[in-house]
């Protein structure tokens, strides 16, 4: 296991926390969420979607480990550059797992209110045992009928799983990314997913923009966007959503 540290000059009570340590919380048993970002096609918004679901998630005041799962390490390389040229901003723990995530995240769901896991892609093994630990599971999916194709093993799997317990666990959603702006392929787009597939799209979805993007450039990260900006509002909503969804499930 191997952790990025990140050290905030915002919020000094935390600091023990995020050097790598994890102090007990007096009156206050945590059980985190486990949100799996999930999907074994290359560039269908995984990383896109779980840095700034983890970054909001935090600066909503959430305790929030991000997990790599991807050898890629694009969340790694990111964790990186935002410690070296952005080191004074608020942030979160960061770690890496492979296919002993089911036994390894249990020693940090004390310690969190959400762990976020980025996942690998065309890579089963670390699929299916993302899958295993997670309690949620996003499927991010480019408005394409290739990139519905695409879904099918991934889907398959979290079936088999959900047989295998005899019941819907994790719960499972699609969340609809890169979606051109001002049209209405989203909607349509989630309707036919959920028809076609079983599974519920999320309400919200990642619209094709510049500053998802951008962002990245240097370890940037969503906060650095005005308050206002779309792309801030939809990872707002989208986290929003994830919220309520968790706090539906326990």
């Amino acid at each position: 296991m191997r952790f990025c540290v990140f050290i905030s000059m915002q919020n000094k009570k935390d600091r023990g926390w995020q050097q790598g340590h994890h102090p007990k919380q007096k009156g206050k048993k945590m059980t985190a969420t486990v949100i799996a970002v999930l999907n074994q096609k290359g560039g269908a918004g995984k990383t896109t979607t779980a840095i700034p679901l983890a970054t909001m998630l935090a600066d909503m005041g959430n305790r929030v480990e991000l997990i790599n799962q991807d050898p890629q390490g694009s969340s790694l390389d990111w964790a990186e550059a935002r410690a070296i040229n952005r080191p004074e901003t608020i942030s979160f723990r960061m770690s890496t797992m492979g296919t002993s995530i089911q036994q390894e995240i249990s020693s940090i769901k004390a310690y969190n209110d959400f762990v976020i896991i980025d996942g690998a892609p065309q890579a089963t093994k670390l699929t299916i045992a993302a899958i295993k630990a997670a309690d949620i599971v996003i499927i991010p999916v480019q408005p394409t009928q290739l990139d519905t194709w695409s879904t099918d093993s991934i889907v398959d799997f979290i079936n088999e799983i959900h047989d295998m317990r005899g019941k819907e666990d994790p719960v499972t959603f699609f969340l609809p990314t890169r979606v051109l702006k001002g049209t209405k392929v989203g909607r349509s787009f989630s309707d036919k997913l959920s028809l076609a597939y079983g599974h519920p799209a999320l309400k919200s979805k990642i619209t094709q923009r510049l500053a998802f993007q951008e962002i990245f450039e240097g370890g940037g990260s969503i906060l650095d966007l005005s308050p206002d900006n779309p792309a801030r509002h939809e990872i707002k909503m989208l986290t929003k959503e994830i919220i309520e969804i968790a706090q539906g499930i326990k």
